[in-house]
């Protein structure tokens, strides 16, 4: 949701600061929002690169990754310690991830 990333990137880069290998996915709900979380992480000057540019990124270019594809959210979410489903923390009332 708009208005959650900045929440989840100051919390992201305070767990950084003592777990320096952790990782992170955002997965915007929609793709319009692709190109504005791009610029939020451009303006926070945190490390980060785009699915769509895998595999030609080079995967030491950054701890989060802005999944902005369709259809692969269900199948990273086994890879994860943690998830965070957006919605709760704006006035929107969350998400089901099933």
């Amino acid at each position: 949701m708009p208005g959650e990333e900045e929440f989840v990137l100051d919390a992201f880069a305070q767990l950084c600061e003592t777990h320096p290998r952790l990782n992170l996915i955002i997965a915007p709900r929609h793709a319009d929002r692709f190109d504005a979380v791009e610029k939020i992480l451009e303006r926070r000057g945190q490390r980060w690169m785009r699915r769509s540019q895998l595999p030609h990124a080079d995967h030491r270019s950054g701890n989060i990754l802005l999944l902005d594809t369709i259809g692969e959210l269900a199948a990273l979410f086994h890879y994860a310690t943690a998830v965070f489903v957006g919605g709760s923390l704006v006035a929107n009332g969350g998400h089901n991830i099933l």
